[in-house]
């Protein structure tokens, strides 16, 4: 039950219906001019992250930057959000509609692992679903309850500004003694890719997964999605 970040054009990480309605919205209630980099080369990091390292990463930025210096990094939650190059703080869209109950979790049945290329968007309700086990679809209602979208923001995307994200990022890592350059935060997540730390600093994991991801996205124009 893993997430990722990953910097990528909407052709290349949503379903095919979902392509053009997450488009449209992104256009019309962010910015006419966002870019979505079509035709750009994809990127995230090739190892899931836990489900729980967002918040965790969201926790130690309020730690450590205070409220005002993790507006961005506590901006969206770890379901069905994206952070554009655009001069917003948060806007919600609704590609499918605003539901009558907005506030009511839906769970993803999603659980089989899957490449993160075909993960569809179970809250657009546009890929078929497996049957799954009725305490495996409570125990995924209970994650999302914890982790996913907030309340009364089911079935919407959350959006963010993807710069201001970059830059939070790159405070959080000085904060931490770390250098915020491609080769240092590949460094430190790698430092981790062993039996003895792999279950270590979480939140700095995350960090690091966020980080270069964002720096991929902001350099090839496109946008960084954080998807279950």
């Amino acid at each position: 039950m893993g997430i990722n970040f990953i910097a990528a054009s909407p052709a290349d990480v949503l379903n095919p219906d979902a392509v053009e309605p997450i488009a449209r919205e992104l256009r019309t209630e962010v910015s006419s001019s966002v870019p979505l980099g079509e035709g750009a080369p994809a990127f995230l990091v090739p190892a899931d992250m836990g489900w729980n390292w967002w918040s965790e990463l969201q926790a130690l930025a309020t730690r450590r930057l205070g409220e005002e210096g993790s507006v961005q990094i506590r901006a969206v939650d770890a379901y069905s959000a994206v952070y554009v190059d655009a001069d917003i703080e948060r806007v919600l869209i609704w590609p499918d509609g605003k539901p009558e109950h907005p506030e009511q979790a839906r769970p993803s049945l999603s659980v089989r692992p899957q490449p993160w290329y075909l993960r569809p968007l179970a809250w657009l309700g546009l890929a078929s679903k497996p049957d799954v086990p009725p305490e495996i679809a409570q125990q995924m209602k209970q994650m999302i309850t914890d982790y996913g979208t907030r309340p009364g923001e089911w079935g919407s995307m959350q959006v963010g500004n993807l710069r201001r994200l970059h830059e939070e990022l790159s405070n959080l890592a000085k904060q931490l003694g770390h250098e915020p350059t491609p080769e240092a935060m590949k460094t430190l997540l790698e430092s981790y890719f062993t039996d003895e730390r792999c279950e270590e600093d979480f939140e700095v994991q995350c960090l690091c997964h966020a980080w270069l991801t964002s720096k991929h996205a902001i350099d090839h124009g496109v946008p960084m999605w954080l998807l279950k």
